[in-house]
């Protein structure tokens, strides 16, 4: 069985089929744990779940992957307590459950009093006690994720078991092993990674009043949708190696790092004149995360192909573009490189005094041509492409590209 820090630097690698293992290897701990703090399972569950997504996001701040369990409970905790500050939790002293549990009939009945009796335990003999029970984890598994020594869970089991005297053992073990997430629940926490808001599609949502603007100005180029999850070859047509920026869902199948390879996908077989944009989100599982980076973003892309487009022809465009969300601004031209493209360029305007690079160009090389079913002799390309927060952060002032998925442009829930 591969290790948990083996499994924590190929997630931070962006390898989400790594990271379903770890969400396998401990959600019924994430979810007993949760229970034992909120002594409900429905809202363990939804704890559990949202404390995987807030720790795959925080991975990259785990100094030492060995620490992942009880780093992670405490990730686990801070969510409880989330919800504990909105609800008040019911709890009876031990003693009057005991007497229930007792009296009660078995069935739901009796395994609500026995759930009674667990909740009902000191805060540390209920968390060793449901660790324990819930899944048959060792002690010396609850002892790293509770960050206490393995002789600590071993009194706190022993004086939990006298309170609940023998006969209850059994049925906590029945009872709380009933309780468990099933196999679904690892695959429902990577499609939540994967269902963050698509701000393309939130009416009024600044980067989408941005593509709007842009597709506006680009009336002669039509519109081509393209697919998040892509064969790991990412097509023949990418020259780049994607395999250290990508996010894998499984081992034949990445998230796009980029939206260039739809058009280049699209324009196959397409006669001239060729003008072609699509947008969407892009996942970079290598990006840094901070106030003007996201490792998941939106791009917007152009691409024309066409007898004799030149250099002036994509700058022109690229200007059309700009102007599009800014108005009439200075633009300045800086060399740059990028895959599959040559004279490239990076487009800058001036922002609070500084150069700031707002959308990326090039002229098509020969081989990107003839890949695409072209002869370079008689056509030629260019193409463009930009991130569309940048744009709406500078068009609007907004300084942290994650206050686009925060209100007021995104509702809570």
């Amino acid at each position: 069985m591969e290790g948990v820090e083996a499994l924590v630097e190929r997630s931070r690698s962006g390898d989400l089929e790594a990271f379903g293992t770890l969400v396998r290897r401990f959600q019924d701990m994430a979810h007993g744990y949760a229970y034992s703090i909120l002594g409900d399972f429905h809202w363990a569950e939804d704890v559990a779940q949202e404390a995987f997504i807030d720790a795959y996001v925080k991975l990259p701040d785990l100094k030492e992957p060995r620490a992942f369990p009880g780093w992670f409970r405490r990730i686990v905790h801070t969510h409880c307590r989330r919800v504990t500050r909105k609800k008040r939790l019911k709890t009876v002293p031990l003693e009057e459950a005991m007497g229930a549990a007792a009296t009660a009939k078995r069935g739901d009945g009796m395994r609500e009093e026995v759930l009674e009796a667990i909740h009902s335990l000191p805060d540390n003999q209920r968390e060793a006690t449901t660790l324990f029970y819930i899944n048959g984890y060792l002690q010396n598994e609850i002892a790293e994720f509770l960050e206490v020594p393995v002789t600590t869970v071993q009194k706190r089991l022993h004086d939990a078991r006298k309170k609940l005297k023998e006969r209850m053992i059994e049925m906590v073990e029945e009872t709380l092993k009933h309780n468990v997430p099933d196999e679904r629940f690892s695959q429902k926490v990577i499609a939540e990674l994967l269902d963050r808001p698509n701000l393309l599609e939130v009416e009024g949502h600044p980067v989408r009043e941005v593509a709007e603007a842009i597709r506006a100005a680009l009336p002669d180029y039509e519109y081509v949708e393209g697919n998040e999850v892509v064969g790991r070859e990412f097509n023949a047509l990418q020259q780049a190696d994607p395999r250290d920026e990508a996010y894998y869902v499984d081992k034949d199948h990445i998230l796009r790092p980029e939206t260039t390879i739809t058009l280049l996908q699209a324009m196959v077989g397409r006669t001239p004149p060729v003008r072609l944009v699509t947008s969407g989100r892009v996942f970079r599982a290598r990006a840094q995360e901070d106030a003007g980076h996201a490792k998941m973003f939106h791009q917007f892309e152009a691409l024309c192909v066409a007898r004799d487009v030149t250099q002036d022809d994509m700058k022109a465009t690229v200007r059309k573009v700009i102007e599009s969300v800014f108005g009439s601004t200075e633009l300045t031209w800086a060399p740059h490189d990028f895959p599959r493209f040559e004279q490239c360029y990076e487009a800058c305007i001036c922002h609070r005094g500084e150069s700031v690079e707002v959308v990326g160009c090039g002229m098509m090389t020969a081989e990107t041509l003839t890949k695409g079913g072209y002869d370079p002799r008689a056509v030629s390309g260019h193409a463009l492409g930009l991130g569309l927060e940048r744009l709406a952060m500078l068009k609007h002032g907004i300084d942290d590209i994650h206050s686009f998925r925060q209100p007021p442009y995104i509702e809570e829930n």
